[in-house]
């Protein structure tokens, strides 16, 4: 199961069988999807008055604000334990994680759309056009996409943490971590910001 923004629908959920139901409203901007370890809700940015984060049940219901910050917070993904959420606060397009239990932020350095690995031991973020990844912490930076492949903004781990889902001009890659071996899924082209849940 895939959940998928275009940059202008509602959020849609993508079947392996090929069904799509959208999960919000029209209205407003809803990009960066983003499953949580259960899989029961996707995380998301909502421009709807500034930007903010909020999560859906994959069903399409209780939508709700999770995170309001500054208005310029986009691109959440939850830890496996549930506890932290690292996102992107747009402008400078840095990193940081949010304590739910200490409502603090933690910077992470530069990057975007970071996504955390299923086994919480690293962090996939995007950064000038390539897809890197890092400790939880911020430290270790590593590129893992190969040279001379450029990425959009949006990416994740598929459910083992064995590869990182990205997408560019021909369409999604699956990048084997850490091998950064890339396999093309030429059938996604315009398809934005995949999400990948089984």
């Amino acid at each position: 199961m895939l959940a998928i923004d275009d940059g202008a629908s509602p959020l849609r959920v993508v079947q392996t069988d090929g069904t799509v139901r959208f999960v919000t409203s029209p209205g407003g901007l809803t990009i960066y999807p983003e499953f949580s370890p259960d899989g029961q809700w996707i995380y998301y940015a909502s421009e709807a008055g500034g930007w903010s984060i909020r999560r859906v049940r994959r069903n399409g219901s209780n939508d709700e604000p999770v995170f309001g910050g500054t208005g310029l917070e986009v691109a959440p993904s939850l830890s496996p334990s549930g506890g932290e959420l690292v996102l992107t606060r747009t402008g400078a397009d840095q990193l940081y994680v949010l304590n739910f239990s200490s409502q603090s932020l933690r910077s992470m350095g530069p990057g975007h759309t970071p996504a955390w690995r299923p086994q919480g031991d690293r962090i996939a973020f995007w950064l000038g056009g390539q897809v890197w990844t890092m400790l939880p912490d911020g430290s270790d930076r590593r590129l893992l996409s190969r040279p001379g492949r450029r990425y959009d903004l949006g990416i994740d781990w598929s459910p083992d943490g064995n590869w990182v889902v990205a997408f560019g001009p021909a369409g999604v890659d699956l990048i084997q971590h850490p091998t950064g071996v890339t396999i093309n899924l030429a059938f996604t082209v315009g398809w934005a910001a995949p999400s990948w849940k089984p």
